[in-house]
């Protein structure tokens, strides 16, 4: 026999897993973030000491950008991880949605 309460209780039960898997997503999403944003800090520390030593003498430019190329591939993994930060918020959204009130 069919009880709905418990096909509700069940249907929460299941959205309710969906949503932390979701949540720890979002959160390891964040902690690549940060990560990624340190990096960067020290890249940008090195193209900054890279300027400061070319101030005393010239350097090659190709070493500047083989240092600014690590820049650019990190901006694309930042964009990509803050990009499916807002896709898991908008899933979440729909599991809030649907769940049983």
């Amino acid at each position: 026999m069919v009880d709905p309460i418990r096909d509700a209780e069940d249907h929460d039960i299941e959205l309710n897993k969906r949503e932390i898997q979701v949540l720890k997503n979002i959160k390891n999403n964040i902690k690549s973030i940060k990560e990624i944003i340190d990096n960067m800090e020290e890249i940008t520390e090195e193209l900054e000491n890279f300027n400061k030593m070319e101030l005393s003498r010239p350097l090659l430019k190709e070493d500047e950008y083989k240092i600014f190329i690590n820049i650019i591939e990190l901006q694309k993994k930042l964009n990509n991880n803050i990009l499916s930060i807002s896709q898991d918020i908008l899933r979440y959204k729909i599991l809030l949605d649907q769940e049983v009130f």
